[in-house]
């Protein structure tokens, strides 16, 4: 063994130092799992940066409307073929469809820009199937000719934040399925309400001076007729008198 060519102290030593590692490993092993057992507080503070996962989901619930709208329509399309799909097929169709636009959809909704990948966003169905729908059938056992087959020939629909339209034909006109109406802000609210109440103080003031110049009117033309009496009356006893 090379050990026993060493000299004896430099195999104490060796020893020793063995020892003394393995009591440092030993102490840091200890404090290591103290550690573990508190709380970890991150020593700077941290940004308000928001999570990609909640930005995406808050998109996801803004065009969740124009989504279901246009869901809903093209379910109804297929409903008018009488007796080629099933209740239950053209729910799974219509949730299966549901899913594929908002997963599509995900990264390219601007309701600031609603024009904004407007064209991203079309289906389009004309000699061929959309590549959307035909995915939304495949998904639920729906062959992409059979729904060629069921939708009108030439079908466009349009959906875009706020406004879901849609065409069939070429030269057809186009439609709006749904659209939505921005409420008016709080201040422009006030204003109108102050407006209201002044136009109807004003419609009351007038109102009060019609009737006060209908009961002038009404006093004076009394007058006048008690007057033409009162003359009436002297002339008949002139009359009588003579």
């Amino acid at each position: 063994m090379a050990f026993d060519l060493l000299p004896k102290v430099l195999i104490d030593c060796m020893s020793r130092v063995r020892r003394r590692n393995f009591y440092v490993e030993r102490m840091c092993l200890r404090d290591f799992l103290a550690l573990a057992k508190k709380p970890f507080v991150y020593p700077y503070p941290l940004r308000d940066v928001p999570d990609a996962n909640t930005a995406s989901q808050d998109r996801i619930a803004t065009m969740r409307l124009e989504i279901v709208s246009a869901a809903d329509f093209l379910v109804h399309l297929l409903r008018l073929q009488t007796g080629q799909l099933s209740e239950r097929q053209l729910e799974m169709f219509k949730s299966s469809l549901t899913e594929v636009l908002r997963h599509r959809y995900r990264d390219h909704w601007f309701p600031d820009r609603p024009n904004r990948g407007s064209g991203y966003r079309c289906i389009r169905i004309n000699g061929k199937m959309d590549p959307v729908i035909a995915q939304a059938g495949a998904n639920v056992g729906l062959l992409p000719t059979v729904l060629h087959s069921l939708f009108p020939s030439e079908l466009t629909m349009w959906i875009d934040p706020s406004e879901v339209s849609y065409r069939i034909g070429e030269n057809g006109s186009i439609c709006v399925l749904y659209e939505r109406t921005e409420p008016e802000p709080e201040e422009s609210q006030h204003q109108h309400q102050h407006q209201h109440q002044h136009q109807h103080h004003h419609h009351h003031q007038q109102q009060q001076q019609q009737q006060q110049q209908q009961q002038q009117q009404f006093e004076s033309c009394k007058d006048s007729l008690l007057l033409e009496h009162s003359q009436f009356s002297e002339q008949i006893a002139a009359f009588v008198s003579s």
